[in-house]
C-alpha cells in the first residue's frame, strides 16, 4: 500500500512540474508577443506621425548635405565585420608565442569582430558611419538588401561591397533604420516635406511591419 502511495505522489509531482513548466512557457511566449507588439506599434507610430505632420523630423547632421538631401537619424553605433582568426587545435604543446611542439594543426575561421565605434547618420540618400578609426558612406541606391538582425543590429548588403556592413546601434531600433532605408531607396523624397497627395501607410503583416506609399 505504501509503495502505491509513493508512486501516486511521484506521478502527481511530475504532472505538477509539467504544468508549471507549461505555464512558464506560455508566460514567456506572451511576454515576447507583447514586446513584439509594442515594438511594432512604436515603428508604425513613427511613420504615422510623419504622415500626419506631412514632414520627416528635422535632424541636423555633421555632413555636407547634397542637393535634395536631409537628415533623419543620428545614433551611436558600432561597426562590425568579418576578420580571419587562427586557432591551433589538436594535441600540440605551446612552448612559445606561435610555436607549438607535437601534433595538431592551425585553422582559420571568419569571426565577427568589432571594427570601430562611432555614429551612424542616415539621410534620405546616404548612410554615413563616422568614427575616429574610419568613415564609411553608402548610397541608399546601392543597397541591395537590408535586414534587422535583432532590435539593435542591422546588416546592409550593397552592390559595391562583397561583405555586408553590420551595425549595432546604441539608442535606435534597427528596424526603424531598415524601414527608412527601404522607403528612401526608391528615391521618392527630395525634401523632408511630403508632396501633396502622398500618403505614408505603415501596417503590420503577420509579424513584420511594412511601410507603403500611395498617392491620393
Amino acid at each position: 500500500m505504501e509503495w502505491i502511495l509513493l508512486i501516486t505522489a511521484a506521478m502527481a509531482l511530475a504532472v505538477w512540474r509539467l504544468h508549471v513548466k507549461e505555464q512558464n512557457r506560455q508566460r514567456r511566449q506572451q511576454e515576447a508577443e507583447a514586446q513584439q507588439q509594442t515594438r511594432a506599434d512604436a515603428l508604425m507610430c513613427y511613420f504615422r506621425q510623419v504622415d500626419n505632420s506631412r514632414a520627416f523630423p528635422d535632424v541636423p547632421l555633421p555632413l555636407n548635405m547634397q542637393a535634395g538631401e536631409f537628415g533623419v537619424i543620428e545614433t551611436g553605433a558600432t561597426l562590425y565585420g568579418y576578420r580571419k582568426q587562427s586557432y591551433h587545435v589538436g594535441g600540440a604543446v605551446r612552448v612559445a608565442r606561435g610555436v607549438y611542439v607535437g601534433g595538431g594543426q592551425r585553422i582559420s575561421v571568419d569571426a565577427l569582430t568589432s571594427l570601430a565605434d562611432g555614429a551612424l547618420n542616415l539621410t534620405n540618400k546616404r548612410a554615413v558611419f563616422l568614427s575616429s578609426q574610419k568613415t564609411i558612406s553608402v548610397k541608399l541606391s546601392d543597397v541591395m538588401f537590408q535586414e534587422a538582425i535583432d532590435r539593435s543590429t542591422m546588416a546592409l548588403h550593397t552592390a559595391k561591397r562583397a561583405a555586408p556592413l553590420i551595425f549595432s546601434t546604441a539608442d535606435c531600433d534597427a528596424g526603424l533604420l531598415v524601414l527608412l532605408i527601404k522607403l528612401f531607396s526608391a528615391g521618392t523624397f527630395d525634401s523632408r516635406f511630403l508632396p501633396d497627395g502622398l500618403r505614408i501607410e505603415p501596417k503590420k503583416v503577420l509579424e513584420e511591419v511594412i511601410v507603403g506609399v500611395s498617392h491620393v
